[in-house]
């Protein structure tokens, strides 16, 4: 007498219980989607969460190896760090570095941007070579321009001086300094600012540049009523990129100045980074990076406000 094939021998099917499983899972794709996603919260949560309130945490503490275990001292660092004369001066400049540098990047990139989409011979080869100021790695542009404005044999000191028969001390002044560190910054990023907008600026059809000529507007009519107000987000987003980036780096003038003459070129990312990495002072290192996470904070705040304005009128 033929016995019936087990339904495990039947090609094409499935085991109830393992069937009442996946089923289950189907009724409930919630659950799914958090089993996918569970790595890639953990590696999140491992390298980013938890620092973040782990730096807050020593931020609380009088922490340094070399003065024995840690001690809770609640708000006390901050008070220290805000009543401090070289603090404030280094987070006016912080706040200056970012603000000073990304305005000249934004206007030299939209004019570097207009020039690079008109057309002219080689315009191809002149959009690639744009961009080498901003792909020569950072530390090399600072060593760079810290030889070239070296007041005794620098190439751009000795340039300026027969230009205008005036001596400036570029690094050894405090405004001489802060003006070449934004210079030098400017100098290597509106290169990269330029072909976001020379990219958005090619998005806008044709078709109004051409009905704008037909009704006679000349070429600043053209920019300021059509290209400015059609790029408008693009460069909101990319100027509030950028003051999120610059205002945390100090690679630039850890290389060209290292925060000198004095302080003058100090920024907050640098200072944190001298506190709690050469002179061991994690406590302080970790309330200044506390304060410059809530200037980051703020700016990026202010730059979605702008960005959703500018969004909703268009």
């Amino acid at each position: 007498m033929a016995t019936a094939p087990l339904a495990l021998d039947r090609p094409g099917t499935v085991p109830a219980r393992r069937g009442g499983a996946v089923a289950r899972l189907r009724r409930k794709p919630e659950v799914v989607a958090l089993v996918l996603i569970a790595p890639a919260l953990l590696l999140r949560g491992v390298t980013a969460v938890w620092p973040f309130f782990d730096t807050i945490w020593i931020s609380l503490h009088r922490s340094n190896p070399t003065l024995g275990p840690d001690v809770y001292i609640g708000v006390r660092n901050y008070d220290r760090l805000l009543g401090s004369s070289a603090v404030q001066s280094t987070t006016f400049f912080t706040v200056f570095y970012t603000v000073a540098s990304t305005l000249a990047e934004l206007f030299l990139g939209l004019l570097l941007a207009l020039l690079l989409n008109a057309s002219f011979k080689l315009r191809y080869a002149a959009r690639s070579l744009n961009l080498i100021p901003w792909a020569i790695p950072v530390v090399v542009t600072g060593i760079a321009f810290r030889f070239g404005l070296d007041n005794d044999f620098g190439l751009f000191a000795d340039m300026f001086r027969r230009a205008t028969g005036q001596e400036i001390t570029w690094l050894l002044d405090t405004w001489p300094a802060r003006t070449s560190v934004i210079g030098t910054n400017v100098w290597r990023n509106a290169p990269f600012v330029a072909i976001i907008l020379l990219a958005a600026i090619q998005t806008i059809p044709e078709e109004l540049f051409e009905a704008a000529r037909l009704d006679g507007a000349n070429a600043l009519q053209v920019l300021v009523g059509i290209t400015l107000p059609l790029i408008t987000p693009v460069t909101v987003s990319i100027g509030v990129f950028f003051l999120i980036w610059q205002i945390s780096s100090f690679d630039l003038i850890l290389s060209m100045t290292g925060g000198g003459p004095g302080n003058a070129t100090q920024v907050l990312g640098y200072q944190a980074y001298l506190d709690a990495f050469q002179g061991l002072n994690f406590g302080r290192g970790s309330a200044l990076s506390v304060m410059l996470l809530v200037i980051v904070a703020l700016f990026g705040l202010l730059g979605t406000l702008l960005l959703r304005r500018f969004e909703a009128r268009t």
